[in-house]
């Protein structure tokens, strides 16, 4: 990446990147390491995706498909903001370092996904419109995280879902296909349209899971080192 963010008094980084790609584990290894690396940093985990379930698009109801993308994107970031003012921001101070598993990425992939999955229409331009207006707004507070994303080809994708779920399994692999391609499209699309992102960190989910998390804790323990210098 040849962008920097500035220093600032909280580090944000959220693991994130299309379904079935080992994202939570990024989470849970990175929740279990750094603690240990850093004893004396004060770390607060959020497991945003536990708390706010996003329910995968390919086992929707006709009704679910049936709502608008905007008002999908609305309805999760106000419960987004009611879980970050109830339970995140009272333990936010100057030196945490703030560690999520999924974020506002999450959200527009949720709500930007139509049954032809394609981004080239004018409600989810203004879904993207939307979202980075609500990033402007929003987070002041909690400025918005680095991303560590993971990712894969769509077909590594779409096979995974049908060794995971039996109820994916049986969906056309072509549909799984389309749909995690949809997936990896949008998240390109989101640092190139969405205002105030930092740079994004990318591991490829083809790897073994133990080198996942290697590979993700290394790049998160980096960061730290140079935030608490930079601080110093």
């Amino acid at each position: 990446m040849t962008r920097h963010a500035p220093t600032e008094e909280i580090l944000f980084l959220a693991a994130s990147g299309q379904r079935f790609t080992h994202r939570g584990n990024v989470f849970h290894g990175l929740e279990e390491d750094l603690p240990r690396i850093f004893p004396d940093q004060r770390f607060v985990f959020f497991d945003m995706l536990r708390e706010l379930p996003l329910s995968c698009p390919l086992l929707w109801s006709e009704a679910e498909w049936q709502t608008d993308p905007r008002r999908r994107l609305l309805t999760n970031w106000g419960a987004l903001i009611q879980i970050l003012r109830d339970r995140v921001k009272r333990e936010l101070r100057p030196g945490v370092v703030l560690i999520a598993h999924g974020f506002g990425l999450n959200l527009l992939l949720n709500a930007a996904v139509t049954p032809e999955f394609d981004l080239r229409q004018e409600t989810i331009d203004q879904v993207y419109e939307a979202q980075g207006g609500l990033v402007k707004i929003f987070l002041k507070d909690i400025s918005p995280p680095e991303y560590i994303i993971t990712r894969a080809d769509p077909e590594a994708v779409s096979a995974r879902m049908a060794r995971e779920n039996p109820l994916l399994a049986a969906i056309n692999p072509a549909t799984r296909i389309r749909f995690a391609h949809f997936e990896e499209v949008a998240i390109g699309e989101y640092f190139a349209r969405v205002p105030m992102q930092k740079p994004e960190h990318y591991i490829k989910a083809s790897l073994e899971p133990s080198a996942i998390r290697r590979q993700a804790t290394d790049i998160v323990a980096h960061r730290i080192r140079e935030w608490q210098k930079a601080a110093a």
